[in-house]
């Protein structure tokens, strides 16, 4: 488990350094600043939730922010065609977490965890 942890956590790093460097922007509506930062904290705290939390907790915490993520990304999608590319790297790294998610809840029916 702790390899997919770690790959879980490359994908969001990944995510994180997309969204802020398109943060430095200056073309962005305000709408669209919003929502980066929105994604932008999402990564923060799921990144901090693979890290510090287990079990349940985990499982909680990773659910609700990645289908916000999903949310925000095809929002993103939808505002501008700039932010395409960007919208697919955070939709991958709520993938990547859902895929986690996965792995952790068939583990712990298992007794694995």
């Amino acid at each position: 488990m702790n390899t997919e942890k770690i790959k879980t956590l490359e994908q969001i790093h990944l995510a994180i350094v997309v969204v802020e460097q398109e943060r430095e922007s200056p073309d962005l509506t305000p709408e669209q600043r919003r929502d980066l930062e929105s994604i932008s904290v999402k990564l923060w705290s799921l990144e901090q939730a693979i890290i510090r939390k287990s079990g349940d907790e985990l499982i909680n915490a990773l659910n609700l922010d990645s289908y916000a993520l999903s949310e925000l990304a095809s929002k993103i999608k939808d505002s501008a065609q700039s932010l395409e590319d960007l919208a697919s790297v955070v939709e991958s790294a709520a993938k990547v977490v859902r895929a986690l998610i996965l792995i952790i809840t068939t583990a712990g029916g298992a007794g694995l965890i």
